[in-house]
């Protein structure tokens, strides 16, 4: 059976269902991004929230803005944007829901006015992005924005063709300020930390640039609130569309599975109306800072931690790193010694707890969160989730071994890579070559890159350190 808006009453009767009329639905909010983590987190919460309250206004038109995302847009759109959640437990068991909340996906190459119209139509209040940490197009060491990325370029010579999610905000705020639509919200979804101001301040310069005589208006009518999110949300394989079809008999194009943990801290900054998540449990507070640095450096530190240390070992999945004592206890002691001190604005007490739930979260059999995911694109990771961490050690003269370990394990896995093609980041090349031509300074090279270490080079017992992290990893092999 094909997953439609015309079979959703013929499905199996343990599949939960959108009990409201999505024909009644209204696209309160555009998501630029359209991949698995906003369907399972933003996508899903809405849903939920229509379901419970009947607020047929906050339905989501979802933008796919890569010319790859297209093949996703055409197989929601055959699905009427319907598609599954599979939320895995630890038992085995599984809660299958089809979600309704998203009304429409464009794809922004394909049809690039459009979006922006939409995003500058009376009835959108917000504008949500998962567009990973490279769409920021920032450099994490300067915190400038990349004048000189062609794209950015091509987008300021041809504003009426914009290829960046700058030049597509630019071009609907333009609009709506032409036509008088008021105020809106543009709020990150990404793992950064401070991704509101961070978003706000890379757009404020590229319309520096672009269109300067908005710079004020969008100052005065666009809230940019910083938000930290957190669900495991694993790419989907075949065995997940597999199994909707043998369990259930659903074809399901675009399915997407997810753990059951479910966290949103928003910063409670709006310009315009906004959904009362807080119903749904949601957090809206003052400051998301400290809530941010805990996950940045706890949840996705620990992600990291366990993607290349387990990957050296051999493992595929996060859980069976996981699962290995040796590499458990040497995670631990980077929580404990390392990571948990230098997060103040929690009790240590609330800290450990939380490193339980997420040793619990990781070990989940059923996600099968695969390793490869998890190291991607790490020149862009390392810098918010690691880096802060060693740095707070060194200031404090404290060991910073375990992170440098981690450091240490990213080099090996560069090391082992024949190409940059094997290196799935967006510097695969220049971290390829750091790595491979590293002859006159064994590997002191690779740190030099500044934009993910820093000045990390310049400091001797760190430089030391790093370099027998990696000897002791090649004496291992």
């Amino acid at each position: 059976m094909k997953l439609q808006n015309s079979t959703l009453s013929d499905l199996d009767k343990r599949i939960h269902l959108p009990g409201y009329d999505r024909s009644a639905l209204t696209a309160g909010i555009v998501h630029i991004g359209i991949g698995n983590f906003h369907r399972s987190h933003q996508a899903y919460i809405l849903d939920r929230y229509i379901q419970k309250t009947n607020s047929l206004n906050w339905g989501i038109c979802a933008v796919g803005l890569l010319p790859q995302d297209e093949q996703v847009c055409n197989r929601m759109e055959q699905q009427n944007c319907l598609y599954t959640l599979s939320e895995k437990k630890e038992d085995g068991s599984v809660n299958v829901s089809v979600i309704g909340s998203i009304i429409r996906c464009l794809h922004a190459p394909s049809d690039s006015q459009r979006v922006i119209q939409q995003m500058a139509a009376t009835e959108t209040k917000l504008i949500t992005l998962t567009i990973t940490e490279g769409g920021y197009n920032y450099n994490s060491n300067t915190g400038r924005f990349i004048a000189d990325n062609p794209l950015v370029m091509w987008d300021i010579e041809n504003p009426g063709s914009p290829k960046t999610v700058f030049g597509y905000l630019t071009r609907a705020l333009e609009l709506r300020r032409r036509l008088n639509k008021g105020g809106v919200t543009i709020q990150s979804c990404d793992n950064i930390q401070h991704n509101g101001e961070i978003l706000q301040k890379m757009l404020l310069t590229f319309i520096s640039s672009a269109l300067p005589d908005l710079k004020e208006w969008i100052i005065e009518n666009v809230a940019f609130p910083n938000s930290m999110v957190d669900r495991i949300t694993p790419v989907s394989v075949r065995e997940d569309a597999d199994y909707l079809r043998e369990e259930f008999q659903l074809d399901d194009l675009c399915p997407v599975v997810s753990e059951t943990f479910f966290q949103w801290v928003i910063e409670d900054k709006f310009k315009n109306q906004r959904p009362l998540l807080e119903q749904m449990g949601i957090e809206y507070v003052k400051d998301v800072a400290p809530y941010e640095k805990m996950k940045l450096r706890l949840l996705n530190a620990g992600h990291s931690f366990l993607g290349f240390i387990g990957k050296d070992a051999g493992y595929q999945f996060i859980h069976e790193a996981v699962a290995d004592a040796s590499i458990r206890n040497s995670l631990l002691e980077f929580y404990n010694y390392e990571a948990i001190p230098n997060i103040p604005d929690f009790p240590a007490s609330k800290l450990i707890d939380y490193v339980q739930t997420l040793l619990s979260r990781f070990g989940n059999p059923c996600i099968k969160d695969h390793i490869d995911r998890i190291i991607s694109g790490s020149s862009a990771k390392i810098p918010k989730f690691l880096i802060p961490t060693i740095n707070d050690q060194i200031q404090k003269g404290k060991s910073a071994r375990k992170s440098i370990l981690v450091l240490a394990a990213w080099y090996i896995y560069i090391e082992k890579a024949n190409s940059p093609s094997d290196i799935n980041d967006e510097m695969s090349v220049l971290l390829f070559e750091k790595v491979h031509k590293a002859v006159t300074k064994n590997h002191f090279e690779f740190i030099e890159i500044v934009s993910i270490f820093g000045n990390l080079a310049s400091n001797i017992s760190f430089m030391n350190q790093f370099e027998s992290a990696v000897n002791e990893f090649k004496k291992a092999k």
